[in-house]
């Protein structure tokens, strides 16, 4: 992704997830993050962020394809035993 398209993904997501205050602050943080990536204080902190951008990102995509919200994985996945 370049980093205009993951710049416009992640306002977009923070603005899907305006009422919910952990993804929108954590949408916020890596926006922050993104347009701090040009002056990373070292090697090791500029591929945390990009593995942190990269995971959002997929994210992000991952809800656009499921056509909705950003769904937490404790949501997303099958309860352990099924309702009888």
């Amino acid at each position: 992704m370049s980093f205009e398209a993951t710049r416009r993904d992640l306002i977009a997501f923070r603005a899907d997830n305006s009422r919910n205050p952990v993804f929108f602050h954590r949408a916020s943080t890596s926006v922050s993050q993104l347009e701090h990536l040009q002056c990373p204080a070292d090697a090791r902190h500029k591929l945390r962020l990009r593995k942190a951008l990269n995971l959002t990102a997929r994210e992000i995509a991952q809800a656009r394809r499921e056509g909705g919200r950003y769904v937490p994985s404790h949501q997303r996945t099958r309860p352990y035993r099924k309702s009888r």
